[in-house]
């Protein structure tokens, strides 16, 4: 009888340790649970925090970018809003604003232009930028695939162009935008253009409304300012470079006596400018354990109200 007691007695506590094991067990996950439930709403918090700090962000740089087109006629390096800001702190978040100008880039929905020397232009300079970079990018070029891409009926061109009939039969499946490119990001969908491709184009090429004409001479990189012509000399980028680096030239006669094979007259002026409509505003906020940043894309015209066309968290 003694030995039947101790056995039960054994099996009592046994069963007390399990079921204190499985309690403990049980609150510990029902604590870590509460805890990651703070954790998250303590992020979305933080996230809707920076996003507005982002959009205040935003909101100064329009105003930087407002003040100096009733300060000068010209955009570049002399300007106020050129580069980087510095760096804000306030409640605890850490902003940083980056303004730059996308009219120094190639703005490829120009491929799809209804002006033809506009259309041809803008395809040479594309060419011309990728093959240096890329001897291996496709002969046929990569102009003829993005204006397919763009323009909205389904007849490819030739050669290199590519329109449905091409990317239904990719896996897996789908159908050319024929639309305008609303960004860049978008790219590596296109028929020819690959890694190699991308890296040509980044921070050379935009897409920007099919209106936006001209490449600012201020602002746009040396390796699309030889791409503009193939008489282009290097020395005359090199030294258009040199005088813009601290200074925003006012005139595209100023840009064109550091650089005169610039003056080709296949160029038009409407191609060539020193001042800009439209800007990116890149927001970086840290707060906290979120490190956010944010995308604006600014229309700025001469006497208009300056408008937000793009608002994201991708690279536009």
């Amino acid at each position: 009888m003694r030995t039947r007691r101790h056995r039960q007695r054994g099996v009592a506590l046994i069963t007390a340790m399990l079921i204190t094991a499985l309690a403990t067990t049980a609150a510990t996950a029902l604590l870590w649970q509460g805890h990651i439930a703070i954790r998250r709403t303590q992020n979305v918090i933080a996230a809707g925090q920076a996003w507005q700090y982002a959009l205040a962000a935003e909101a100064v740089a329009i105003d930087i970018l407002a003040r100096d087109r009733s300060d000068n006629d010209a955009d570049g390096a002399g300007d106020a809003w050129y580069g980087e800001l510095p760096p804000v702190n306030e409640g605890g978040a850490t902003i940083t604003v980056t303004i730059e100008d996308l009219q120094g880039r190639l703005n490829l929905n120009a491929l799809a232009a209804s002006d033809g020397q506009r259309r041809r232009l803008a395809a040479a300079a594309l060419e011309r930028l990728v093959g240096t970079a890329v001897p291996a990018a496709p002969a046929a070029g990569i102009a003829p695939a993005i204006a397919d891409w763009i323009d909205d009926d389904l007849q490819p061109r030739f050669p290199g162009g590519a329109e449905d009939d091409f990317y239904t039969r990719r896996q897996p499946a789908y159908r050319a935008a024929n639309a305008p490119l609303a960004g860049t990001s978008g790219l590596r969908l296109i028929r020819g253009v690959d890694d190699a491709v991308l890296a040509a184009l980044r921070g050379r090429v935009t897409a920007l409304p099919v209106e936006a004409a001209g490449i600012n001479l201020n602002t746009a990189p040396p390796e699309l300012l030889l791409a503009l012509h193939p008489d282009v000399a290097a020395s005359d980028v090199r030294a258009l470079v040199a005088g813009r680096r601290d200074t925003t030239l006012t005139s595209v006669e100023a840009a064109l006596q550091l650089a005169p094979s610039l003056a080709q007259p296949e160029l038009p002026r409407t191609w060539l400018r020193v001042d800009s409509d439209y800007f990116l505003v890149t927001a970086r906020v840290s707060l906290g354990r979120v490190n956010a940043t944010h995308y604006s894309v600014i229309h700025r015209t001469t006497d208009g109200p300056i408008e937000v066309i793009y608002r994201g968290e991708t690279p536009p």
